[in-house]
């Protein structure tokens, strides 16, 4: 995301915005651009109100993490009264155990093996104590730090190993 300053041919000054941002509906990279602000403060102040609406990939909340992490669709709750007492809250385990089982049916029992593996290995391990509260996107930039710093007979994991983990 970024701000410029471009001349026009009759040599006006304009400021305009560009991003390329995660469109959560289609799944893929989008591109955004906006032209023609007069001033930097109104181009800043339209960049700050577009992140707002369509936060970055690495500031994700939980929810799109865990849709794009374990492919699985989660319903955010909706705010509950004061007075009522409130539920047990939900581990990382918990929704990895729903998760698998209803994902690993539609597996061939090769494929269920090597996601299995790697997702307990790499992701359950970290993550099983946390509380879906807890996961931040820091948390998971944290995590993804300590798996480029993993190793596997002395050499560093791959980043299409990495990215085959963190997808």
């Amino acid at each position: 995301m970024g701000v410029y300053e471009q001349t026009l041919k009759n040599g006006q000054k304009r400021w305009y915005v560009k991003a390329n941002w995660w469109d959560p509906e289609t799944g893929k990279k989008a591109q955004h651009c906006k032209r023609g602000f007069t001033s930097q403060k109104d181009a800043k102040a339209y960049e700050t109100a577009f992140l707002l609406k369509h936060p970055q990939k690495g500031s994700q909340s939980l929810t799109e993490l865990l849709q794009g992490v374990l492919g699985m669709s989660v319903s955010q709750p909706a705010e509950k009264p004061t007075a009522a007492p409130e539920e047990p809250k939900k581990t990382f385990k918990d929704v990895y155990d729903e998760y698998w089982e209803t994902v690993s049916v539609d597996l061939r029992d090769s494929t269920k093996e090597t996601k299995s593996n790697m997702l307990q290995k790499h992701i359950l391990d970290y993550f099983q104590a946390y509380t879906l509260e807890d996961i931040t996107s820091a948390v998971v930039k944290q995590w993804q730090n300590e798996m480029k710093q993993k190793t596997r007979r002395g050499k560093p994991f791959s980043e299409t190993y990495l990215h085959s983990i963190q997808d």
